[in-house]
């Protein structure tokens, strides 16, 4: 989880900035959806004290049905939904935080938490903190691939065979 982290410090300090603010919603705004949300998750889980508080308290959200009843809970949640047009004025009314991860070119809502590209260096030393039987070269082409684009080194690195080659990418429509 360090290596999603690397260089990008003032970004995981911005982030626990607003939400140790009262109920908003936060838009975390990356290369794209996925990006944003791994960013996230790796802050929630390995970001230190600054998200001590948030942890056990943040939800990924698929669907709206399941929203609206996170929405009624008495308990202030960290609400992350991965859906479209979730309800957040009534999530930020009943006191949960919302953050939302978007893609760059979506327009954000409320606080803007740009998630900038990994930086190379520190993400590289990051995986030979984590993995040191790696070679210093293939860590530096790993870390490179991943600051370019996460979702294409997601799938160059997976063993789930949907995941290396999704069905998008299969058949007229992967020929198209």
């Amino acid at each position: 989880l360090g290596f999603l982290l690397a260089g990008r410090e003032d970004t995981r300090a911005a982030l626990a900035h607003e939400l140790a603010k009262a109920p908003q919603i936060i838009t975390a705004i990356a290369s794209s959806k996925s990006e944003a949300l791994a960013f996230l998750c790796a802050c929630l889980v390995n970001g230190g004290e600054d998200f001590e508080s948030f942890r056990a308290k943040a939800l990924v959200v698929t669907g709206s049905g399941v929203w609206g009843r996170l929405v009624d809970s008495d308990s202030p949640l960290v609400l992350i939904p991965m859906f479209d047009e979730p309800d957040v004025t009534t999530a930020i009314r009943r006191g949960h935080r919302v953050v939302v991860p978007v893609p760059h070119g979506v327009r954000p809502r409320g606080a803007l938490v740009a998630v900038l590209p990994l930086d190379r260096q520190r993400a590289a030393d990051a995986l030979l903190a984590d993995h040191p039987a790696i070679s210093r070269d293939r860590a530096a082409k790993v870390a490179a691939h991943a600051s370019r684009n996460l979702i294409s080194f997601r799938r160059t690195i997976a063993r789930s065979p949907q995941v290396k080659k999704p069905p998008w990418s299969q058949g007229a429509e992967g020929r198209r």
